[in-house]
């Protein structure tokens, strides 16, 4: 039987109670603050801290050199070490809470210097041991790539997860999710910081991986794969596109879209990085160097982090980094990436793990905790044979990456069996839920939102109406116009698709319409195939190459767009497009076009064979065709019907080649026209540029709208057209054969970043430069009169330059542009501001 406790007893444990409540209120110290280099002012991750006094206390910093500590031992003095840095001791107040910067000294500098003699007579070079390590990993980096292998193979897993972080309650109760509860209560939280996430879609791949060196092939069998959340399996394409894994040696890193120049780039040291040597360990047996390396400006578009070197293969065997804090990109609130290497045939390191995590919110620099989307990316790799026997049919054929039959449709219980990782409580929920979401009434009013955010449309049962910018516009020939677009939607049928659109004019007072049908083709390993058929009559502004800047836009409403000469063209056409493989396509078509005249815009005339001058008022060709398209390893978004190519990092070749027959005043006679366009967007230290060069050739005869009509941007258009020139008039050149080029280079602002106060803006500079030479024959001039004067840059070349700042308010460009050559012609301008909309990383 237990006894209570006598009167002295309990006032005993009530005095005990209160002293240690005591000790906790006043005898609790909280230490807080930052551990800084004292040279560079940059955070020392991972930093020790200790306590005099309480052997038990302390810990770490954090990957910024950030900590928190909270003693209740009696302490009086905080030591602070990181190996290759001078140990210091700090006083701190006992009892109290405190915020504290501490200093500390790198030793790098206090070590005997190394000299390195180079051959010849240059002047020895000085290098710290941390640049030694440096310029040692370079000088042996093309022997630790996997590429030197003979050959190798491997099973690779990777999963992706995309999710929303820092969920806010008033998010959480909008009215319109409130039906989608039970999935935002599944919840999980990020390893380094335990901040909420709520996984809203999943990808995972299975793939094994074969390497040849000689003759140089790679070849990915994908054997499953599957998409969690979504059906659209080509947004996995995107996301494997934009994740795609780093190569820790090359010179500029790709994120985003944006170029970082790499820390073991040639020549990283003096442009970019500063390196310091932290520690020193043996790491599986290994001697090992800790480099830390770190960009010369907060500001700049660089990397931060630290790598593990092996000191017998100088070989990177683990490394983990992220973009500088201030780094000139927009929207990307974290990024980072963590490889680990193994040592293979104790020969070479091949890629073991990757891990990548990133966030992204509409206010950079807003609180930690501001709500944004996080993806996160885990890559492993099992069952690594290097120098071994591969069959050559592994390599049979050109495509890179095939898709093997049945890699969607595989079940769970062989996903459960074959996954090298498990997942979490809430991957394993998420799959659960993407199954039942769908089912949802209100699903349908949110997906109909987004449809119409992402595409202009607005969706009514299973009809798509729209483009919304497409519905009024105005131009010389039709004045204001009204344009009602409508299509067949995935509810009505996924076997084919309808779209079309009527037009009227209420200056002309014509109706105008287009009718298109899309059957999509079977094909293997996820390739493209489909056959197209359209009838259209309607305007069109000869030569446009843009995709945006049309004449039917409602951004003609301000100022006309520049627009003063548009063709009137019956058309029909059929065409099968097919890709190859992942990386060449073409389409071959057949299409018939009648060009009618437009009084006092387009008067057609011809010479008779008494040489008298007669009007005409139409003319007709009759063509086949074939358009190809080439670049290597090219990507794209696949969205029912329609496909949208995304930005690669290989050349774009295009080459088109038509053969027609032209009728004009009852005459026949036969054309050929050709055209090779080179595209390319350079990745490199100093930004990035973008450039490309088209040439054309037509043989026969060829009136001037069947020619090269040199679209441009028009006199009053204020609008920066990225396709067309933007100082010339249209139809003021006109060639049969010519050389154009186009060059843009951005310098991610290189060098605003460096200015004080301004680098806060994160405006970037653009420099600009376009050009046309060509000519036109006499014999095509008069094959059709023109009833206005245009000519070909066949003296010299055009040209137009100019200079632009971008990324203003994140949204923004101003372009300022000057005409070089051909000043004289009064329809165009010298010089014009030009404004665009550019939404950028």
């Amino acid at each position: 039987m237990m006894l209570a406790p006598k009167p002295y007893h309990l006032r005993l444990l009530l005095f005990f109670a209160a002293f240690s409540l005591c000790q906790l209120s006043f005898g609790q110290t909280e230490v807080k603050g930052r551990v800084i280099d004292a040279t560079t002012r940059e955070g020392i991750p991972i930093a020790n801290i200790r306590f005099k006094g309480a052997p038990l206390s302390g810990g770490q910093t954090d990957d910024d050199g950030y900590f928190n500590f909270k003693i209740y031992d009696r302490v009086d003095s905080m030591i602070v070490s990181y190996v290759g840095y001078t140990t210091r001791t700090v006083g701190i107040l006992r009892g109290q809470s405190q915020d504290l910067v501490v200093e500390i000294t790198n030793k790098a500098v206090q070590l005997r210097p190394v000299e390195v003699h180079p051959q010849g007579r240059h002047k020895p070079h000085v290098d710290t041991p941390a640049l030694y390590v440096f310029r040692q990993v370079v000088k042996n980096k093309n022997h630790n790539k996997a590429e030197y292998f003979d050959n190798y193979k491997l099973e690779e897993y990777q999963k992706i997860v995309i999710g929303i972080v820092n969920p806010k309650m008033w998010f959480l109760k909008m009215r319109l999710l409130r039906p989608f509860m039970f999935a935002l209560e599944n919840r999980d939280t990020t390893a380094v910081d335990s901040t909420v996430v709520i996984p809203t879609l999943m990808k995972e791949d299975l793939t094994d991986v074969y390497y040849r060196k000689n003759p140089r092939a790679i070849r990915r069998y994908v054997k499953a794969t599957k998409f969690y959340g979504i059906k659209n399996n080509s947004l996995g394409r995107i996301l494997d596109y934009e994740l795609d894994k780093i190569n820790v040696y090359d010179e500029v890193y790709v994120l985003v879209d944006k170029s970082f120049v790499g820390p073991f780039a040639n020549g990283a040291y003096g442009t970019t990085y500063d390196y310091f040597l932290t520690d020193t360990s043996r790491l599986d047996g290994r001697t090992s160097y800790k480099l830390h390396f770190v960009g010369k400006s907060k500001v700049d578009v660089a990397m931060k982090g630290f790598a593990w070197i092996d000191s017998a293969t100088w070989a990177v065997k683990a490394i983990t980094f992220r973009p500088n804090e201030h780094a000139n990109v927009n929207y990307l609130k974290d990024y980072s990436i963590s490889q680990t290497y193994v040592l293979m045939n104790n020969k070479n390191w091949i890629l073991k793990t990757e891990d990548l995590q990133s966030q992204a919110t509409v206010i950079k620099n807003a609180s930690k905790n501001q709500m944004g989307i996080i993806v996160r990316k885990h890559m492993t790799r099992r069952n690594i044979q290097v120098d071994v026997p591969i069959e050559d049919t592994i390599f049979k054929g050109l495509e890179k990456e095939i898709i093997l039959p049945g890699a969607h449709l595989l079940s769970m219980e062989y996903w459960d069996s074959m996954r090298f990782d498990p997942l979490t409580h809430s991957e394993v929920r998420l799959i659960n839920i993407t199954d039942t979401i769908k089912t949802v009434p209100r699903y349908k009013q949110i997906y109909w939102v987004i449809k119409f955010l992402t595409s202009a449309k607005m969706q009514f049962w299973q009809v798509n109406v729209g483009k919304i910018y497409n519905l009024i516009s105005q131009n010389p020939v039709e004045g204001y116009r009204l344009r009602i677009g409508a299509e067949t939607n995935e509810f009505f049928s996924n076997k084919y698709h309808i779209s079309g659109y009527g037009a009227y004019g209420f200056r002309d007072h014509i109706f105008r319409y287009n009718v298109t049908v899309h059957f999509p083709l079977p094909t293997g390993n996820d390739l493209w195939r489909q056959f197209q058929f359209y009838y259209q009559y309607d305007l069109a502004q000869l030569g446009s190459q843009s995709p945006f800047l049309t004449f039917d836009n409602v951004v003609t409403l301000i100022n006309g767009g520049g627009i003063d000469k548009l063709m009137s063209i019956r058309d029909w056409q059929l065409s099968l497009e097919n890709e190859w493989i992942h990386s060449f396509s073409s389409t071959m078509y057949v299409e018939n076009q009648t060009y009618y005249e437009i009084p006092g815009v387009f008067d057609f005339k011809v010479r008779n064979d008494e040489g008298q001058i007669i009007p005409i008022s139409r003319f007709n060709t009759f063509e086949l065709g074939v358009n190809s398209r080439y670049s290597y390893n090219e990507r794209y978004y696949r969205s029912g019907f329609y496909k949208y190519y995304l930005p690669t990092k290989s050349p774009i070749f295009l080459f088109n080649y038509h053969i027609g027959v032209l009728t004009l005043d009852g005459k026949t006679s036969a054309y050929n026209k050709f055209q090779l366009t080179m595209i390319e967007n350079l990745k490199w230290t100093l930004g990035h540029t973008w450039y490309s060069v088209q040439l054309g050739k037509i043989v026969g005869k060829s009136p001037y709208p069947l020619s090269f009509v040199t679209a441009g941007g028009g006199k009053t258009n204020l609008f920066l057209n990225n396709y067309n020139f933007n100082n010339i008039s249209n139809f003021e050149f006109v060639t049969d054969q010519y050389i154009s080029w186009f060059i843009e280079h951005h310098f991610d602002g290189y060098f605003f970043n460096k200015i004080p106060y301004i680098n806060r803006l994160q405006i970037r500079e653009v420099i600009y430069m376009r050009g046309l030479w060509g000519s036109y024959s006499q014999a095509n001039y008069n094959t059709l009169l023109p009833n206005f004067d245009f000519k070909a840059p066949s003296a010299y070349p055009y040209m137009e330059a100019g200079f632009g700042f971008e990324n203003i308010f994140k949204i923004l460009r101003f372009d300022f542009i000057w005409r070089l050559t051909y000043r004289h012609n009064v329809m165009a301008t010298n010089f014009q501001p030009k404004i665009s909309l550019n939404v950028i990383f």
